[in-house]
């Protein structure tokens, strides 16, 4: 977005574009997929290779959900390009899908995860599984695709494996 400061000259106003992980590290992704999942995270977080690619108008922030039997955020608050450390994560519990959607949902409602001072664009919501959802999940979705944020989101899902249902991430994104 351009526009006019007070000398009547252009310049541009940083938008912040925030890019969500939802991250599948139930017992199923252990062994070489975690350790892919890790090495990919690591190497977006740390080798900064996304935050290159955008002209200085957007921000891009990162901001990481995992999900097994329970759910956490992995960054407390959105990682800027001077983010200083990637977390493995490890494999462990049941595909929870359910409670990582209710949570998505709470913090794109109460718009915590947007909260900027130079405006915020829809988020990029990427959902990384290899396996179906061993929770009631459909109702929390159900309720996330009523939030804005989501509806305008764009969103992607990636298969790990061939257990993944694609009609689960098709769901997912719509």
């Amino acid at each position: 977005m351009l526009g006019i400061d007070n000398n009547n000259s252009w310049e541009a106003r940083c938008l912040d574009q925030l890019v969500i992980f939802v991250l599948d590290t139930s017992g199923s992704m252990s062994g070489y997929r975690m350790l892919d999942l890790n090495t990919t995270m690591e190497g977006i977080i740390l080798g900064r290779s996304v935050f290159h690619c955008i002209n200085e108008i957007v921000n891009i922030k990162i901001a990481v959900l995992e999900y097994n039997s329970n759910c956490r955020w992995v960054t407390p608050v959105p990682l800027s390009k001077n983010a200083p450390y990637w977390e493995d994560l490890e494999a462990k519990g049941m595909t929870g899908l359910g409670a990582a959607l209710q949570e998505l949902e709470y913090q794109l409602n109460s718009d915590r995860l947007l909260q900027s001072s130079t405006g915020a664009r829809p988020p990029f919501i990427v959902y990384v599984t290899d396996g179906v959802p061993t929770d009631l999940w459909k109702d929390n979705l159900r309720k996330l695709w009523e939030n804005c944020w989501y509806k305008n989101a764009i969103k992607f899902a990636i298969a790990v494996g061939d257990s993944a249902d694609p009609k689960n991430l098709a769901e997912l994104v719509g």
